[in-house]
């Protein structure tokens, strides 16, 4: 859903429209900038989605022409892939 009067779009997931719904808002004042800005110069990503198979979600991603900054990493947390938004946000994928 798009709100342009508000300048604000809600999406969810094709597979289920009822499902979890991701408000994206605009940055465009002083201090939602400055926090993206300081998330992102600190390597934060800006919001984490967990998935039960993080190598096909970022095989799907890269097909669809999504800019990861390297292939899923196992770490001693689980395994993650951060990838870059269109609006200057890192956003990570995590599996357990």
């Amino acid at each position: 859903m798009y709100m342009p009067q508000y300048n604000l779009a809600v999406v969810v997931a094709d597979e289920d429209a009822n499902g979890t719904a991701l408000l994206l808002s605009p940055v465009d004042n002083p201090l939602g900038r400055q926090f993206q800005t300081g998330l992102y110069n600190a390597g934060i990503p800006a919001i984490v989605f967990m998935t039960k198979d993080i190598q096909t979600a970022y095989e799907k991603l890269k097909a669809k022409g999504v800019h990861f900054r390297s292939e899923p990493v196992k770490t001693e947390w689980g395994t993650q892939a951060i990838f870059y938004d269109t609006c200057g946000n890192m956003i990570q994928l995590h599996q357990v």
